[in-house]
């Protein structure tokens, strides 16, 4: 009886044993060619063949969600996982993510993310692949301003008390950055960080940019300009502080329509008071950006608010239909601790104007 219930004790442990060595061993999900075989047997399956709303990337597990279910592939095997909502998301085959630049994607993410000095150490917990809506082309400067669809991927950073989002597109280029848990890293008032930037931005639109405005504030500043693609189109751009380049559509942009009838009413009273000055463009490199420190502390001292703070400084032609100008003028704005308001106005020269 005894040898019976330790021949029974003994298979159970060698029985367990050899679970624990048949178990497989957990996948590098984020090295690429483990990911590209994760995708090649997943197409082999159900799942693969239908719809994706959403495929979501972390260490070990890949997650692959249809409209409905979710499923979780791991340890070379796929098995359902808790359904979650995926947003506003459109659906994309998994043939179209197959091309995902892992490698490249990622290396350029950590390149990018370390340029933010408060992410010390980050690191990847997850990217998520989805097929979303964008107005905007890839190359951060053409603003297309017509929707379209796009498969993003956006990579998650952690760092200890930091947490970033960027996001790439199948290529690996960056498209976009979170600007929610990402703290400030550039201050724009600093003249040789402007000048730095706006080199580094002239070099997107062939070396040279003409402007109508230059809009500068602490964590970013704004310009318009005319598309380097097409030059019919007007653009707003966004230089942020995390270095990134947003492109609008241009409050100055006219429809077809508008331009006829402005090209109308030009031909037959072209002094007409119902036709609103065009801005004037001029050469970013035309404004003295060594007056910025100059501009903000005369500000400071002639200001007649209580306490005051500079919230922006706009450089740009003033427009006026009774007095056509090309000087350009420093506009610097400021808000005192009772909250009211007053500008400064200043010369390309940096000297003090009169309105």
């Amino acid at each position: 009886m005894k040898t019976t219930r330790l021949a029974i004790v003994l298979l159970v442990l060698l029985t367990g044993s050899s679970c624990r060595l048949l178990r497989l061993p957990e996948q590098d999900m984020f090295d690429q060619t483990t990911l590209r075989k994760v995708f090649a047997a997943v197409k082999e399956k159900s799942i693969g063949k239908e719809s994706l709303f959403e495929i979501e990337i972390t260490n070990n597990e890949v997650y692959f969600a249809n409209y409905t279910q979710r499923f979780v592939y791991a340890r070379s095997s796929l098995s359902q996982a808790k359904a979650k909502s995926t947003g506003d998301a459109k659906p994309f085959r998994l043939a179209e993510a197959e091309v995902f630049d892992l490698d490249q994607a990622r290396a350029k993410v950590l390149e990018f993310a370390k340029k933010n000095p408060y992410l010390k150490n980050p690191g990847i917990s997850r990217i998520v692949i989805t097929n979303q809506l964008t107005s905007r082309d890839d190359n951060l400067v053409s603003n297309i301003d017509k929707w379209h669809e796009a498969i993003r991927c956006e990579f998650y950073l952690a760092d200890v008390d930091t947490q970033a989002q960027y996001t790439t597109n199948l290529q690996g280029e960056i498209v976009d950055v979170a600007t929610t848990n990402v703290k400030p890293r550039l201050k724009f008032f600093d003249a040789a960080q402007m000048k730095k930037s706006l080199a580094e931005i002239k070099l997107l639109f062939g070396g040279k940019l003409f402007v109508s405005d230059l809009d500068i504030h602490i964590e970013n500043f704004y310009f318009t300009a005319r598309d380097p693609k097409n030059a019919d189109e007007l653009n707003s751009y966004r230089f942020d502080s995390q270095e990134l380049l947003n492109a609008n559509k241009s409050i100055w942009q006219k429809t077809p329509q508008e331009k006829k009838r402005e090209a109308e009413i030009r031909r037959e009273t072209p002094d007409s008071f119902s036709l609103s000055p065009e801005p004037v463009f001029f050469d970013v490199d035309e404004i003295d950006l060594s007056l910025i420190p100059v501009v903000i502390q005369k500000t400071l001292a002639n200001s007649k608010t209580s306490n005051a703070a500079i919230t922006g400084i706009r450089i740009s032609v003033p427009l006026d239909r009774f007095k056509k100008t090309t000087e350009i003028e420093w506009r610097v704005e400021t808000i005192g601790d009772r909250s009211e308001k007053e500008t400064v106005i200043f010369d390309r020269q940096g000297n003090l104007k009169s309105e």
